[in-house]
């Protein structure tokens, strides 16, 4: 999945005459596989039934917690990425 985001990451940034059609695809398989692990991570510490109830549910709120602060940090840059590096004039 890394592969496929730092691909997808150089053809948007350097574009070398990548079909759209590559891009799109590269896209959509790491929003589909990061959105796959984002699930199975959640399902994984619900079925776990070893920890207490308790502590699952601590759990899935530091999921939700980091989830949530990962898609800050990638919000923040792309932000960064279209207001200096990525910027059109």
């Amino acid at each position: 999945m890394c592969i496929e985001f730092l691909l997808f990451f150089y053809f948007c940034l350097y574009y070398i005459g990548v079909s759209q059609a590559v891009i799109l695809t590269l896209a959509f398989l790491s929003g589909v596989l990061g959105g796959w692990g984002y699930l199975f991570s959640y399902y994984r510490v619900m079925d776990n039934f070893m920890m207490t109830k308790t502590n699952r549910e601590k759990l899935i709120s530091y999921l939700a917690v980091s989830g949530d602060g990962g898609a800050l940090v990638a919000t923040a840059f792309a932000t960064f990425l279209s207001n200096t590096i990525l910027k059109i004039e």
